[in-house]
């Protein structure tokens, strides 16, 4: 079967006709999915190019058939269909494209969402199904993968009566699938699963109710065993509870997904409007606004007919009784509006963006919504005092709430436009030395309320009262009216950083500080900094080793600028060691930092640690996930010493190493990456380097492939200007586990860059086959090599007073002028030692 991702490596950059596939996005059992231009109407689309195993007479006419049922659907919670074609043998369709993200990733980046939230998408997922049941179109694949969320909150169903066509001709063991597709099995109705054909949109209700289970809760509501025994499952077994995994959910909308995933369809919502009746009333009951359905109209084709001859009459009356209601609201003893009424129940989240930052005010919840406490309306008070109050008083969001905009729906603060926004245009640089203005979430100048002096630091000058800003003072000038805002340790800081709903900075005022490991969810960008006039420097307590990881990282971005970290890993202990845990996320950037781990007894530990893909929605058997977005690594005039490879990856993940600036020393390597399970879309790990120094014992880079159901995942590596040092005996670069010695005319492999030095580089690439003898390719074999891309390199250095540095030297003790060459063309730039902390700097301050 060819894989979308072959596909993908072969039609990106072509042209379907007036079609230009510019990306490969993503892809299924069924084809390749591409974000494209339509060149004559000039426009974004996304074309769906279906494989060539099922190009069969009796597929294609189904595929087309398919496709123009879907293109009747016009509806705004539906992508649509554009066109259906075939060119250069390849058949394709062609729909709207959407700028958002899945509801399976948010939730994977996100945790459960927030219950309005949750009920948002499903009433705008059911208003999309009426309009398609009414045409007589159903979905047969709802999941949370086919459910898009836009910036604006606006929800989108994908796939729209496409779904039969997945898998055709499945070879499948579980399961045979004739001319239909089965649906994926985490949430797929008793029905569908008994004979696909046969099934109405009380079927796509099932999946919708398995679906709300999964946001409420993170999991589909079978999550465990094999394809038929969840399949089993969904057909005998009775609905879980999602207030048995989460207690906050209310009664009412339990009750709603259980009634969803009853295995009856006569005991289900017989429509989605009925859906859409009952979560309504549900919002009603628990102060939501719920989205602008359209489902009042979606029954129009039945008696649109009988209506229409009475338009012409009906138009002037209601146009005669709005004038006289409009009218009669003017005068003078008309009832005066209450103050109520005036202000808007909800408030949306802005974003603001600028050359250089990206910031958000937060929603801000209704007059009514919550009852401060005694404490919270003291600290108003004494907040406000020195400035005009407010028309109406405004209380804080409650925890897991979520601002609606005008149109009823919440905004997505994860959505794909910021994700994918450069981390360094993301973050609030607020810096206090940095001579700006103090700015507010919103990106205007703070008022009075917002920034207010109510503490004396002991120079004399005021500390700024920012709401976007936790200041960490192990020590704080006492004072009358305490800063909320200030904590005495990072570990209290992370702790308490859910309560402060418009902080996007940690600011260190501290020299050293000894913590525990933290777990921190990123659920915005956060920027961890030192204040001015400090050299931070956070040493984790290691033992007990209860938890390996250091810093444990959930989701979005997080930047650290002038902050040094470091570990003593215990002397008797097992491997798993990581200064940096990174689980889904998307970037960390390090500027003008040191990190140092000393493991004497060689432990084994990384630097970055990136955990591999969740399979919490594998899809059909044989289907491929999504692309994954690879988590990037920016390190910026950064320190990195000690017995640790810089970057592990042995799941398979790739990643995006960007090193700039930089000086490494370890007994280990720079990276070790691992093979790629079946269902993850290939990709490239690259590691782009400019003016590094580095000695890597054991060389570079590892692959190592263990075990059947895997593939070699490719590496890029590109380097320009750096000194890249290791053992004479060690390759500079790794396979091990391979098929064979093949690999080495493809491109598994690409080494490009210029004017690098690689003393002691004997061994460019050895390849290790698992079963047959190895090849190496010697440095003076590299030229003329399909994966060698590399302009000038020298096999020397030109070390300062003519000596190579000593290699036994413990790595955590080395310094950057250990390691200095003549002139300026290898490595490092002079001054980059300055960025170490200070020896002044040893007095512990423990939290």
């Amino acid at each position: 079967m060819t894989r979308p991702a072959d596909i993908g490596r072969s039609l990106e950059g072509r042209e379907l006709g007036q079609f230009r596939l510019d990306e490969f996005v993503g892809g299924g059992g069924m084809g390749a999915v591409f974000r494209g231009v339509d060149t004559t109407l000039d426009r974004i689309v996304a074309v769906k190019v279906v494989s060539n195993d099922q190009t069969d007479e009796d597929t294609l006419r189904r595929f087309r058939n398919e496709a123009q049922s879907a293109a009747r659907l016009d509806h705004p919670n539906i992508a649509r269909v554009y066109s259906v074609g075939e060119a250069g043998g390849w058949n394709f369709i062609v729909f709207e494209f959407i700028e958002g993200v899945n509801v399976r990733d948010l939730v994977m980046h996100k945790g459960p969402l927030p219950i309005d939230e949750a009920i948002s998408y499903v009433i705008q997922a059911s208003d999309a199904l009426q309009h398609a049941s009414d045409r007589d179109v159903v979905h047969r694949d709802i999941k949370p993968s086919n459910l898009l969320v836009m910036e604006s909150g606006r929800a989108k169903l994908v796939d729209m009566g496409l779904a039969r066509l997945h898998h055709v001709g499945s070879t499948s063991d579980d399961i045979t699938a004739t001319g239909v597709t089965l649906g994926t099995f985490d949430y797929i109705s008793p029905e569908q699963a008994h004979d696909p054909r046969n099934t109405d949109v009380r079927s796509d209700l099932y999946s919708l109710g398995c679906t709300l289970y999964y946001m409420l809760t993170g999991m589909p509501p079978f999550p465990e065993g094999t394809v038929l025994q969840k399949l089993l499952n969904h057909n005998g077994e009775e609905a879980p509870d999602p207030r048995d995994l989460r207690g906050d959910v209310p009664p009412e909308l339990s009750a709603v997904c259980l009634k969803l995933m009853a295995k009856h369809p006569n005991q289900r919502y017989q429509q989605p409007r009925d859906l859409v009746a009952e979560l309504s009333s549900i919002c009603d009951a628990l102060g939501f606004i719920a989205p602008r359905a359209t489902v009042s109209q979606s029954g129009r084709s039945a008696w649109f007919d009988r209506i229409a001859p009475h338009i012409p009459l009906a138009v002037p009356l209601v146009l005669l009784f709005a004038i006289v209601f409009g009218v009669e609201s003017l005068l003078p003893d008309a009832e005066p509006l209450s103050p109520e009424q005036l202000v808007p129940k909800w408030q949306p989240r802005e974003v603001v963006e600028s050359s250089d930052t990206v910031s958000r005010v937060e929603p801000i919840a209704p007059a009514n919504a919550v009852t401060p406490s005694e404490k919270e309306r003291a600290e108003s008070e004494t907040m406000s005092a020195e400035s005009e109050p407010p028309a109406e008083p405004v209380a804080e969001a409650t925890e897991g709430s979520i601002a609606l905009n005008s149109e009823g729906l919440p905004p997505f603060e994860e959505s794909a436009a910021i994700l994918d926004a450069e981390p360094t245009r993301a973050m609030l640089d607020l810096a206090p030395d940095s001579g700006a203005a103090l700015r507010n979430e919103g990106g205007t100048e703070a008022s009075e309320t917002d920034v207010m002096p109510v503490e004396a630091e002991s120079d004399g000058d005021p500390i700024a009262y920012d709401r976007t800003r936790v200041i960490v003072m192990p020590d704080p000038p006492p004072s009358p009216d305490p800063n909320p805002m200030i904590v005495r340790s990072l570990e209290e800081a992370v702790h308490r950083l859910p309560d402060y709903p418009g902080a996007a900075v940690i600011e260190l005022r501290f020299n050293r500080q000894r913590t525990r490991p933290l777990t921190l969810g990123l659920r915005r960008d956060l920027l961890i900094e030192a204040g001015r006039g400090y050299h931070p420097v956070v040493t984790f307590d290691a033992e007990p080793a209860d938890d390996k990881r250091m810093l444990h990282l959930l989701g979005g971005r997080l930047t650290l600028k002038r902050v040094h970290l470091e570990v003593d890993v215990p002397a008797v202990s097992e491997g798993g060691w990581a200064m940096f845990h990174l689980n889904e996320v998307k970037q960390i950037t390090l500027s003008d930092s040191s990190l140092t781990m000393r493991n004497d007894y060689r432990a084994d530990a990384a630097f970055f640690q990136v955990q591999g893909p969740s399979m919490s929605d594998p899809g059909m058997p044989g289907e491929e996930m999504p692309a994954l977005s690879r988590p990037i690594i920016e390190l910026t005039r950064c320190i990195a010493r000690g017995q640790a490879t810089l970057v592990k990856a042995t799941e398979g993940l790739p990643f995006q190493l960007r090193f700039t600036e930089g000086f490494f020393v370890t007994t280990e390597r720079l990276a070790e990456l691992g093979a790629l399970a079946e269902t993850v879309t290939a990709e490239v790990a690259t590691l782009h380097m400019r003016r590094v120094t580095a000695m890597m014992e054991q060389g570079m880079c590892r692959v190592a492939v263990r075990g059947d159901g895997t593939r070699l995942p490719e590496l890029y590596v590109n380097s320009q200007n750096c000194l890249l040092r290791h053992r004479e005996t060690a390759p500079l670069i790794e396979h091990s586990g391979v098929d064979s010695v093949d690999i080495g005319r493809t491109k598994a492999l690409t080494l490009a860059g210029d004017l690098n030095a690689y003393p002691n580089t004997k061994i460019c690439w050895r390849i290790q086959p698992r079963t047959s003898n190895g090849l190496e390719t010697a440095w003076d074999e590299r030229k003329g090599n399909i994966w060698y891309e590399e302009g000038s390199s020298e096999p020397t250095a030109a070390w300062v007073g003519d000596e190579a540095p000593d290699p036994s030297l413990t790595p955590y003790k080395v310094l950057p002028a250990d390691y200095s060459v003549v002139g300026d063309l290898h490595g490092f730039s002079p001054g980059l030692e300055a960025i170490l902390p200070l020896p002044s700097d040893q007095d512990v301050e423990s939290d």
